[in-house]
Formats: C-alpha cells, structure tokens, sequence
C-alpha cells in the first residue's frame, strides 16, 4: 500500500511539473513575441489662413470635413508601411514591435504632418483609437509634432 501511494504521488507530481512545464514554455513564448500596437483614427482638412488664438479671432477659416486618400507612411528600422485613409477619412496601422518610428500624414495639396512614435512598453494594450490628424488645404509646410511615447504599461507622453 505504501507504495501505491507513493507512486500515486510520484505520477501526480510529473503531471503537476509537465503542465507547469508546458505554461511556462506558453507565458514565454507570449513574452518573446512583441505584440502589434495598432493606431487609428481619422484625417481631416481646414482651409484659410491661420487661426489666430490669443485674440480669439480667425479669418475666412472653414473646416473641410474627412479626408480621403491620405498617405500614412510609417517607417521604423525594418518598417516600411504605407496605408491610405479611406472615404470617410478613417485610417489604421500597426507597429509590428516595439521602437523607434516616423509617422508622416500627407497628401497632395495640403500640408504634411511628420510624428515620431517611441513605442517602448504597451502594457496589454493593443489599440490606440481616436488618434486623429488635422492637414491645411493649400498648405505645402511640413510640421514636425515631436514624439509620442508609448512607456510604463500603455501610458502616452507627448
């Protein structure tokens, strides 16, 4: 009897270390594997001449609505993607691993919007929405926004 019951235990114990075996080889594999961080949002335009905000005031200012047809070029060291907004100005892109990218929004006729993205640690997030770009009409300036990072389990600085 002492022995079946050592033995009981004994089997019980390789079953318990194969699956503690076989969740760490999981958890592992999850933590080796970057995961993608997709960004979307929407495009939209403005036309006139520059908005005045410590006077409160603007002139022959007019909002365009969504943009269609925007380029989004995001470009990091083994990135290269480009990806266009649709007809209701939305877009979506992912960063495949964490680093450093440029985010460039342009389009013909408008002004260009260049971001850098420092994506260090998402945290389990998988999706920042919302993120929405503003272009000029008749504007061919390149605006640089500075970077936005991506740190401490998903926060954003800018």
């Amino acid at each position: 009897m002492y022995l079946t019951l050592k033995l009981a235990t004994f089997t019980r114990y390789v079953k318990m270390r194969k699956y503690l075996f076989i969740s760490l080889l999981f958890l592992l594999g999850l933590l080796s594997n970057a995961q993608n961080l997709a960004f979307s949002g929407t495009i939209y335009g403005f036309y006139g001449e520059k908005v005045m905000l410590l006077k409160k005031a603007s002139k022959n200012l007019g909002f365009e609505g969504p943009i269609s047809a925007v380029e989004i070029n995001v470009k990091g060291i083994e990135t290269d993607i480009i990806v266009y907004s649709d007809l209701t100005g939305a877009y979506t892109f992912s960063l495949p691993k964490s680093g450093e990218y440029i985010v460039t929004v342009s389009k013909d006729g408008y002004s260009t919007l260049s971001l850098k993205v420092n994506y260090q640690d998402a945290g389990a997030k998988t999706i920042f929405s919302l993120i929405s770009f503003v272009i000029r009409k008749d504007d061919k300036s390149v605006n640089d926004f500075g970077t936005l990072s991506i740190s401490d389990n998903g926060a954003l600085f800018f």
